[in-house]
């Protein structure tokens, strides 16, 4: 099975057809999977429990407020996870962790193949304080190419100065000063997933505060969908971006039912794709799915202001229980005057 292309663009206006037209020809000719009862989403990542597996981990992914802790997580990216009892070890492959850099920031810069080391957090165990989140690599921008490395922990003073750089808005690091914007770091919470380290990705002409030590943890389930926006607000001329990710990290087929559902602004949730409504459709053992985040919406003046609210679901066909659920939202509102 072959992953499919982005979701084609909405119109300004944004009406509910179209926009679930658009994932219709998306995901329309899909062949999904089959899979046992297992509990509606993943579970924030045990660090209590040693036994070397895998993890999810999502990065937020909206530059728009980096003050903002969980704005917009990603899909998630599939880690490691060891213990030696007293500092927890996630890792992030080095060709996932670029690949999600570039996606996010590839307008400012490019990443050269090959140069990125794992990404790597470590997390005290008794205190849930982290103590590192470290990366690097050598990026090229129109100033010249950089080898580039990010140093955080949840217990930094770090902050940022949006800046012009070589015409980009970007958050210059700071750590003091009386237009430096201080945010703090917070520790990992078993309850939710979350963390934030902050930090510093220094290298470049100047230091800039990095947005990616934002990040929420979590146990891998068998088989799973997941959504994710690139922002939590958004006004005219931004897009609206939803990418779609279902996975069957089972040994088997399995057969499920993919709905794909959206809530707009006064109105109730409405279907937009049904797929294996009629008995099941087929996930192959191992398969990945991911449907990019193309432009589905534009926002215009006529958009509908308020909340709007993607979400995925797995269903088992044969008995109708929820397998794996996710939603996210953003804001659409009226442009700063």
């Amino acid at each position: 099975m072959s992953h499919l292309s982005s979701c084609p663009s909405g119109s300004k206006t944004a009406s509910l057809p179209l926009v679930r037209g658009s994932l219709r020809r998306s995901l329309g000719a899909v062949a999904l999977g089959a899979l046992l009862a297992l509990p509606a989403g993943a579970a924030p990542l045990d660090l209590g429990n040693p036994t070397p597996r895998g993890v999810d981990v999502e990065v937020d992914q909206s530059v728009r407020d980096y003050t903002v802790q969980g704005g917009a997580y990603s899909t998630p990216l599939r880690g490691t996870f060891t213990s030696d009892g007293t500092v927890a070890t996630i890792t992030v492959p080095a060709a996932v962790a670029a690949a999600k850099l570039q996606a996010i920031l590839g307008g400012v810069f490019t990443i050269e193949p090959g140069t990125f080391s794992d990404y790597v957090i470590q997390i005290d165990i008794a205190t849930h304080a982290v103590l590192s989140a470290t990366a690097s690599g050598r990026i090229d921008t129109v100033l010249g190419a950089f080898d580039v490395v990010q140093q955080t922990s949840s217990t930094t003073v770090a902050g940022f100065q949006i800046a012009n750089v070589a015409g980009y808005n970007l958050p210059v690091f700071c750590d003091t000063g009386p237009m430096c914007t201080l945010v703090p770091g917070s520790g990992y919470d078993p309850a939710t997933g979350r963390l934030n380290a902050v930090g510093s990705i220094s290298g470049a002409v100047v230091p800039f505060f990095t947005p990616f030590g934002d990040l929420r943890l979590s146990e891998v389930s068998p088989v799973s969908c997941a959504t994710s926006l690139f922002n939590d607000q958004v006004t005219n001329g931004d897009v609206i971006s939803v990418e779609l990710e279902v996975r069957n990290d089972l040994p088997t087929d399995r057969a499920v039912e993919l709905k794909v559902w959206a809530t707009l602004p006064g109105t109730a949730p409405v279907n937009l794709v049904n797929i294996g409504s009629e008995g099941g459709a087929i996930l192959p053992a191992g398969q990945v799915l991911d449907f990019p985040g193309g432009s589905l919406v534009n926002v215009g003046a006529n958009t509908a202001r308020g909340t709007w609210t993607f979400g995925c679901r797995l269903v088992d066909p044969a008995t109708g229980e929820t397998l794996s659920t996710d939603s996210d939202a953003t804001q659409v509102v009226d442009p700063t005057p």
